[in-house]
């Protein structure tokens, strides 16, 4: 099976149905923002810089039956996870 990207943000793993191991999905939950302030929810990292912000790794971690669960989009090319 054709590997595909995470869509989560934080993650941007490959995997695919077949090569999806357990915690090969670490991602942010939700993003806070707040009088210029960017934070992560799940791990309250933060930055004023929005690009730094979006390289702060995940740290949320998803085993693999979650991952399951995610649908593909091939219009997007990667996962979109809804949970």
């Amino acid at each position: 099976m054709e590997k595909v990207r995470c869509q989560r943000i934080g993650c941007d793993a490959m995997f695919s149905e077949d090569d999806n191991p357990d915690g090969s999905c670490t991602y942010h939950h939700a993003p806070i923002f707040h009088d210029g302030m960017k934070e992560w929810s799940c791990c309250k990292k933060r930055s004023h810089d929005f690009n730094l912000f979006l390289e702060i790794p995940g740290g949320m971690i998803m085993s693999q039956w979650s991952i399951a669960v995610c649908l593909v989009f091939k219009d997007v090319g990667g996962l979109l996870c809804g949970i």
